[in-house]
């Protein structure tokens, strides 16, 4: 639903209170005590629940299926049978490439805390690319839909392995462009919240469906001018959402008075209704003349 700025104002607050990057969990406990006799080569991936080093848990493929270690106690022979890969396709690209792919699902388990995974989906499949690719969708606490992927999150080794770090705090990033063009015809502004940058880390992108279709985050942008000169904010209203993770506008336009530096971002969204921790809510942005 459509909503006026000025009723959107009245509403909103800043999101949870800020907390910084070091919240990552830094050190983890890498060590698989049990691993069952794998028919050919293994992959390992690691999933990070929280800020409690404990509460990771191994996942690995092995060929056409997939062995979770559901109970966090490193041992991946005591939780029954693997998931067998289900839903397999192939398919000719327009210019003939052979894609193909196939999905792990789970409908749920429940973590040593007590709170609950559901709606596990793990993708694997390949679409003309050198690397095959992964996508990984779950729903945390049975509440908060997230991704992971579309980066390498499988490793062949443990040790190699970037941990995919889930429920952590997020922070807005930029998506599609990682600089604004002075004189560009640019109409699409767009935002994804995610975990923080960290080396040797796997990003999780909250999904779009974490927050009500109802509300919609706010973009503050306080532009670069000359010294001296007037401050230029605006304010974008992020109505739209698509591909997952993005929430956008596509009514943006780069005001006058602006120069080449630096813009300041201040995404907001109302406490009651945003689901995770923020690790920071601004970012900064390029702003850039080509001619």
């Amino acid at each position: 639903m459509h909503r006026t700025f000025q009723f959107l104002i009245a509403l909103f607050l800043f999101a949870p209170p800020l907390r910084s990057d070091d919240l990552l969990v830094k050190e983890i406990d890498r060590r698989i005590n049990l691993e069952p006799s794998y028919k050919g080569q293994p992959h390992y991936a690691l999933l990070v629940f929280g800020r409690d080093p404990q509460s990771v848990v191994w996942i690995v493929e092995d060929g056409k299926v997939l062995y979770i270690d559901k109970n966090a106690n490193r041992d991946l022979t005591d939780d029954g049978a693997p998931i067998p890969a289900t839903e397999e396709h192939t398919f000719k690209s327009v210019n003939g490439e052979k894609h193909w792919g196939m999905n792990y699902v789970l409908d749920k388990w429940t973590l040593p805390n007590g709170s609950p995974v559901t709606e596990f989906r793990l993708t694997h499949g390949n679409y003309g690319n050198p690397e095959d690719t992964y996508a990984l969708s779950l729903t945390l606490g049975g509440k908060i839909p997230v991704y992971a992927g579309w980066s390498p999150i499988f490793a062949k080794t443990p040790s190699d392995v970037n941990p995919i770090d889930f429920g952590h705090p997020v922070a807005p990033r930029s998506l599609r462009f990682d600089e604004i063009v002075l004189g560009a015809k640019q109409s699409r502004f767009s935002i994804a919240f995610t975990t923080p940058k960290a080396p040797h880390r796997s990003p999780a992108r909250l999904s779009i469906d974490a927050i009500p279709r109802t509300v919609n985050p706010i973009a503050q942008i306080d532009w670069p001018v000359k010294e001296g000169a007037d401050p230029v904010q605006t304010t974008h209203v992020l109505t739209e959402r698509c591909c997952y993770w993005e929430f956008y506008t596509k009514t943006f336009e780069i005001p006058e008075n602006v120069v080449e530096g630096k813009a300041t971002v201040t995404i907001s969204v109302p406490a009651v209704h945003f689901p995770l921790e923020l690790s920071t809510d601004h970012f900064e942005i390029p702003v850039v003349n080509k001619k």
